[in-house]
């Protein structure tokens, strides 16, 4: 919680340490669903950065959110913030990709009032750069 809150209150030291340490909590007490709410906090973060090491996290993040007991919330997590991951590189083909697969889960899944909103914003903005003309 702390972490997230420095990430939105734009105080990156302070938000790598308390997710380093929420991080920590949560695979030591075996939460699947807090490790993956981390770990899309630390894409996020790590995307302006270390992108690919953002990615890296983003990839083991859905591996996880795949156990957790809120399943489809951290799957959406990790979607988003690999999506925003890959605009920034940019990495069109994967960031099109993750859409089509957010997408497939969003037919699947019941829709997350906390997800959707950086969620539509993600999809939007991808949507804008894999149409616009590149010359």
């Amino acid at each position: 919680m702390l972490g997230s809150l420095a990430l939105l209150q734009g105080k990156p030291d302070t938000a790598i340490e308390s997710l380093e340490h929420a991080l920590a909590l949560h695979q030591r007490i075996g939460s699947p669903s807090g490790t993956a709410y981390t770990f899309a906090h630390q894409v996020a973060l790590l995307t302006v950065a270390d992108p690919e090491m953002a990615w890296g996290t983003m990839q083991r993040g859905l591996e996880i959110a795949e156990r957790a007991a809120i399943r489809d919330h951290c799957i959406m997590m990790m979607h988003t913030a690999g999506i925003w991951n890959r605009l920034t590189v940019p990495d069109l083909a994967s960031a099109a990709e993750l859409v089509r697969t957010a997408a497939q889960h969003d037919t699947e899944a019941a829709p997350c009032a906390i997800c959707t909103v950086d969620r539509h914003a993600a999809i939007a903005v991808s949507y804008t750069h894999l149409t616009l003309p590149t010359n």
